[in-house]
């Protein structure tokens, strides 16, 4: 019942790491075409688009030039996956010297969408070592937008100055630009549609227009940057009525020094598209809010005004103190949402709070070896390498807190697909069976079975996973408190409530206890309850 892939399949994310690791095929690498000829009385941003057109896109540093123009016209093509257009332009520095990114301009060619289509976009800069793969982690990507456009009508450029010294691009190092885009129906209720060959031939469908502006390092007196990207990995998760924060990295200062962030880049993108979510991101340092910025909210069949890439701030983060960025999704109803924050600060930032990488074992059995990463709520995160390319990590069990050590649990099968065994110091041993299809781990204490029906979570805050079982029959939800020994006997926690068409557990009051959000349908329509816990039962609250 927790598991998001079920609602919908993030594929954005996917498609634009391969396209900006040059592993999108061809159409990543297309040269820029010429534009159509300007109009006679050209806005500032037909302006731009006509200057950028002619220019070359990919190339090659070579020597030391103090400064750098990379600027270009991106045509987009369809991707492995059909429903995504996308294209890529790259720099490579082959030079000695290692280069600052200090501004990008940007706008995208909308005048292609037609009556009834709304288009959603991404658009992004990553740096990598040339011929390495993106592996959607922190770091790599370091800007990174998101549109949704339902009007031809074109945007205003944005022109985004990199605060401080900019952003490093080292020798030896590959900078792409890139963008992908999907088609979906304005009024919201489907899904991404297969864009027709013909609507790409001219290169100017979604196409992106741009310029970065590099300087030589020497020639920068300001200190250089780091993108610290929150979450650390790409997830897509499920937001609800009940969990409203995104899932978040916080990341802990380890150097002697203080760090200061100077801005924030905020891509959020919501997966659903049919339905309405309002937006907000909270900076906290040391889990107090120091920042609240407030977005647009996404509303069905209606362009979401811009926002600027970077949000400029000014946060000090002393030695051993924390900062976190936060993201505030609300829906009226579960929906599948991916956020990202990018936080440009100075060195000495380093992830905290979570356990990545924590085991190394191909848990779909394709041959390639898969992350598993357990945050700071205890959701087990799950990366899968098919064929070998990452994929956005999705959340295959919640409630799995206070774990020490995760290894290969003996129930599992002598070929195929291993399960994983959870233990701690305190007597903690949760094996999670493989469910690789659905993107699921079931599971159960050790010498039990597990049940795919049930749901985990900590119900009563004592930092042991707890199980809670459905009786359809007799309208009782049953929970089963864990401990040292195992689950203990199933104790009635709500009467009056039956099977229900979603559910999934999170701590939506952050009182420690793990609560659920509950949705169905019947003959009245909609509808939607939060079961607060109070550590021996729930109570029922409307969404």
């Amino acid at each position: 019942m927790n598991n998001p892939s079920n609602t919908r399949r993030l594929f954005f994310a996917v498609a634009i790491a391969l396209l900006l690791s040059g592993c999108g095929g061809g159409s990543s690498r297309q040269s820029p075409i010429p534009a159509a000829s300007a109009p006679t009385a050209a806005s500032a941003t037909q302006q731009f688009m006509d200057s950028v057109a002619p220019l070359t896109g990919n190339f090659t540093i070579t020597g030391a030039p103090p400064t750098v123009t990379f600027a270009g016209y991106v045509s987009k093509y369809k991707t492995s996956d059909p429903r995504v257009l996308g294209g890529a332009h790259f720099l490579t520095n082959s030079s000695l010297s290692n280069y600052r990114i200090i501004s990008f301009a940007y706008v995208l060619d909308k005048s292609s969408i037609q009556p009834g289509e709304a288009a959603e976009s991404d658009i992004g800069l990553t740096v990598l070592p040339q011929g390495q793969l993106v592996a959607l982690n922190s770091g790599e990507e370091v800007l990174m937008d998101h549109q949704y456009d339902v009007d031809t009508s074109l945007n205003p450029v944005s022109y985004v100055n990199i605060p401080a010294g900019g952003l490093s691009l080292p020798s030896g190092n590959v900078l792409s630009v890139g963008s992908v885009s999907a088609i979906f129906p304005a009024s919201g209720g489907g899904g991404a549609e297969v864009i027709n060959t013909s609507r790409t031939a001219s290169g100017t469908f979604m196409a992106l227009y741009y310029k970065v502006v590099l300087m030589r390092s020497d020639l920068v007196s300001a200190p250089k940057l780091e993108s610290y990207r929150s979450p650390y990995r790409d997830r897509s998760y499920v937001a609800d009525p009940n969990r409203v924060f995104s899932p978040s990295t916080s990341f802990k200062n380890t150097s002697p020094s203080p760090v200061t962030a100077y801005g924030v880049d905020i891509f959020l993108s919501n997966l659903s598209d049919s339905q309405e979510s309002t937006h907000s991101v909270n900076i906290l340092v040391d889990g107090h809010i120091v920042t609240t910025l407030h977005l647009p909210p996404h509303i069905p069949g209606t362009t979401t005004p811009l926002i600027p890439m970077i949000f400029p701030e000014a946060i000090t983060i002393q030695p051993g103190a924390t900062v976190t960025v936060q993201g505030v999704v609300t829906p009226t109803r579960a929906i599948v949402f991916d956020f990202a924050s990018y936080l440009l600060a100075t060195p000495g930032l380093t992830p905290t709070g979570e356990k990545l990488d924590i085991i190394d074992t191909d848990l779909n059995g394709d041959g390639y070896p898969d992350i598993v990463d357990i945050d700071a709520n205890g959701s087990v995160w799950v990366s899968l390498r098919e064929g070998g390319l990452q994929q956005t990590e999705q959340e295959w069990a919640r409630g799995m807190k206070n774990v020490d050590a995760v290894s290969i649990s003996p129930t599992s099968p002598a070929s195929g697909p291993p399960n994983l065994r959870l233990t701690n110091a305190q007597g903690l041993c949760i094996d999670l069976y493989n469910n690789y299809a659905q993107d699921q781990f079931f599971p159960a204490y050790c010498g039990t079975a597990p049940d795919p029906s049930s749901v985990w979570g900590d119900f009563n805050g004592d930092g042991w996973p707890d199980r809670l079982r459905v009786d359809a029959t007799n309208k009782a939800y049953y929970v089963a408190l864990g401990g040292p020994s195992g689950l203990g006997q199933d104790i009635i926690w709500l009467g009056g409530y039956g099977a229900v068409d979603k559910m999934f557990e999170y701590d939506g009051n952050g009182d420690g206890l793990g609560d659920l959000e509950i949705e169905w349908s019947d003959s009245n329509g909609f509808n939607c309850r939060i079961l607060r816990s109070t550590g021996s039962a729930f109570n029922v609250i409307g969404c």
